[in-house]
């Protein structure tokens, strides 16, 4: 067993350049080169690179665009006596400009990447997409929608603290599907006059409405549809599209501001995309109910490779921890008093229940490939909090070390919120865990690293190795990866005494991915 990792990835450029670079020799020939958008294509950079082609399966986009969105923390706790909304908005990118120079798309647009891009119209670029909602421990569904997406359309909806049931609830003036059938889709503003509350069944066994309160949440796509619908004119009213169409493409992308109006502070993040979620060649992934049970999720990709062998359950879960792996995070704080500045890191693990079982609100075990995670109450990372002058916390040196002792960090929930604090009293109520940095003689700012690979002792105690040939990034061969499928999220605020109010911003936090040539561990 080699212990040697073949490379460090810090962030998404090297993937784009390296592999880019990598695939121009083999592809140079190719006409098709100087449109083919490498990570919403259907072989990405497979074809020329591999003898014979792997599974592309799932590939995180940096640009924010796929078939698969996530989004890492939702949040309607109330923060200092002010209440928290969350806008989401969603949209489908595909052009509704049916009098472009290309004409409509063909499959050689589709093979490409660009149907619908702009370069030309694609006709069936409408989308059909679950909306699904996840408490913040064990990752619970508390509430899904389907929502169906003309070409070019945002929908948007508000959640809020429904201050009666101690639970979110969303409100929107766009439409939701209400109803389906082998042929047709139909729409309503169900949300409109009547905001839909979380847990409509009641809280599941095990969680309390502050788990529900805050949590993650998933938009995928699920088939195509005509551009437009029926009637030729999107209406906020309700409309019918004709069905089925077929695997929508690589098209819808998202964002969320949370809102604290009485703070005057809005903060907002784009959703993480992976696409290749469905190849457009497998048809759709539609469950045969829209309205109840958990599909499709990351183990419903369907995808094929280019020799139509189909990806199982395991393989494509296992294709989304590598495309959506870190080994490592790194987040900067700031929390000088002059400008009375707090810092949250929120650290989500999306894919974790399709790793490990969870009964009554408490993880009971690994599914049979649990992949990279403990699958206890409890995930073991080593947390390293420096001072911006390079001190960190050390037995040795005296300093006080943050709970939990000594560097090792617990991560207990599937949405963990830390906060950076000088102490403990300092908190806002927000976090999960507090560690407190005012023992480091230049704790006001720094930063924090999280290695979410190995324990204290050096050993790596989570990673993924999977079988040769299963899988590829961007025709890549890959053996698997250290590290835990996670999304993330660094929240910096200041409070300005001068006029009141607080300001700040957000910035997805720093890391590192190390992946493993096949037959490595």
């Amino acid at each position: 067993m080699k212990e040697e990792v073949v490379m460090k990835l810090r962030g998404p450029t090297w993937a784009l350049v390296g592999l880019a670079a990598a695939g121009f020799v083999a592809l140079s020939a190719s006409a098709s080169l100087a449109v083919n958008n490498i990570y919403e294509s259907d072989s990405g950079l497979s074809e020329g690179l591999n003898a014979t082609y792997a599974p592309s399966g799932p590939n995180l986009n940096p640009n924010g665009i796929g078939q698969f969105l996530l989004g890492s923390y939702y949040d309607v706790r109330v923060v200092d006596g002010d209440s928290q909304i969350n806008n989401i908005q969603i949209i489908n990118t595909n052009t509704n400009n049916s009098t472009l120079p290309g004409g409509a798309c063909d499959d050689d647009d589709r093979i490409d990447g660009v149907n619908g891009g702009g370069s030309c119209y694609d006709p069936d670029g409408g989308i059909l997409a679950k909306v699904r909602f996840r408490e913040s421990k064990t990752s619970k569904e508390v509430l899904d929608f389907v929502i169906a997406l003309s070409c070019g359309e945002v929908w948007a909806g508000r959640l809020a603290l429904n201050g009666t049931t101690g639970l979110p609830e969303i409100s929107s003036s766009f439409p939701i599907v209400t109803s389906f059938s082998g042929v047709s889709v139909t729409t309503s503003p169900a949300f409109r006059d009547s905001a839909q509350g979380f847990a409509p069944t009641g809280i599941p066994t095990g969680l309390t409405a502050e788990d529900i309160q805050r949590g993650h949440f998933e938009v995928v796509a699920m088939e195509s549809l005509p551009c437009e619908p029926d009637s030729g004119k999107l209406s906020l009213d309700g409309n019918v599209w004709t069905r089925p169409r077929g695997t929508p493409s690589n098209a819808i992308g998202g964002e969320v501001f949370l809102v604290r109006a009485g703070a005057g502070v809005s903060h907002a993040y784009n959703l993480e995309a992976l696409s290749n979620f469905a190849p457009w060649n497998e048809g759709p992934v539609t469950p045969v109910n829209l309205f109840a049970g958990d599909a499709p999720k990351f183990s419903d990709c369907t995808a094929l490779d280019q020799t139509s062998v189909s990806l199982t359950g395991d393989q494509c879960v296992a294709g989304a921890n590598m495309a959506l792996s870190k080994s490592r995070l790194i987040a900067q704080y700031d929390v000088e008093d002059t400008t009375a500045g707090r810092t949250l890191v929120v650290v989500t693990f999306p894919t974790k229940y399709e790793n490990c079982n969870a009964t009554n609100g408490t993880w009971t075990g690994p599914l049979p490939a649990n992949g990279p995670f403990e699958c206890g109450a409890t995930e073991e990372v080593t947390c390293t909090i420096y001072d911006r002058l390079e001190n960190f916390f050390e037995e040795e040196e005296g300093f006080i070390s943050p709970s939990p002792e000594a560097g090792r960090c617990t991560l207990n929930r599937e949405v963990n919120v830390i906060q950076l604090a000088q102490s403990a009293a300092d908190a806002d109520g927000r976090a999960d865990q507090v560690f407190a940095t005012g023992s480091l003689p230049a704790g006001d700012s720094g930063w924090l690293d999280l290695d979410l690979a190995r324990n204290l002792s050096g050993t790596v105690i989570h990673k993924q190795v999977i079988g040769d040939g299963e899988n590829n990034v961007l025709g890549i061969y890959m053996g698997g990866y250290h590290g835990m499928p996670t999304v993330g999220l660094v929240i910096q605020e200041f409070f300005n005494g001068s006029v009141g109010g607080v300001y700040g911003n957000t910035v997805p936090p720093l890391y590192e991915q190390t992946l493993l040539r096949p037959g490595e561990s």
